[in-house]
């Protein structure tokens, strides 16, 4: 994972480090996230880029999703559709979904089972 403070670095670090899923907020500092969005198209078409906005503002989702968004996800998040919507980026965009950590089952006690009655 990587983070950038500006839409100018994220692009220049984008050829180098290559990810599978970008998050991209509308409003930064400099270039704004819609613009980085053109950009990053023309130079990864198969990042998918999950845009993000304390607006919900329905014409601007719309632009963005023809502009080749994979998702819009509004502030404050819902964490369970952000975790689904980042997991599908990494599907489509060939990146291997996160792991889940399994539950440890509870351990047997070694040797034979006890029986009897008390």
């Amino acid at each position: 994972m990587r983070t950038a403070s500006s839409g100018e670095e994220a692009l220049s670090a984008l050829p180098e480090f290559k990810p599978s899923v970008m998050l991209l907020d509308v409003r930064m500092p400099g270039l704004d996230g819609v613009e980085v969005l053109r950009r990053v198209r023309t130079l990864d078409k198969g990042v998918s880029v999950i845009m993000v906005t304390a607006n919900e503002d329905v014409e601007l989702a719309r632009e963005t999703l023809k502009l080749g968004a994979f998702d819009y996800v509004s502030k404050p998040f819902d964490f369970g559709y952000l975790d689904q919507a980042v997991t599908l980026g990494l599907i489509q965009s060939g990146g291997a979904p996160p792991r889940r950590r399994a539950r440890a089952a509870p351990r047997r006690p070694r040797g034979p089972a006890p029986c009897g009655t008390s």
